[in-house]
């Protein structure tokens, strides 16, 4: 969460464009260490050692997975947009066919 007075509920997420990893990969990266505290957890409850059970990180799971398919549409939007642009750029005005 990157805060209530961030106008980029992403902004977390984003940190990994830093290291030349979309925010799209970086909350992927994310999701699969999540997986692996799950099956930690199936494999010996035990080895919870910071106190998130298997439910809390199920919960993280699911929400992850949602924001990584905020990202991706923004992704998607982002490279439409480039598209039109480009193709604009492309048009010869001075020679309509």
């Amino acid at each position: 969460y990157s805060g209530k007075d961030n106008p980029d509920p992403w902004a977390n997420f984003r940190m990994s464009e830093a290291f030349g990893v979309s925010a799209f990969k970086g909350c992927l990266i994310r999701l699969s260490d999540k997986y692996i505290r799950v099956t930690n957890l199936v494999k010996n409850p035990a080895n919870d050692k910071v106190g998130e059970n298997i439910k809390d990180t199920l919960f993280d799971l699911a929400a992850y997975a949602l924001i990584a398919v905020c990202l991706i549409e923004e992704e998607e939007k982002s490279e439409q947009f480039h598209d039109v642009i480009n193709m604009v750029g492309k048009h010869n005005y001075d020679n309509p066919s």
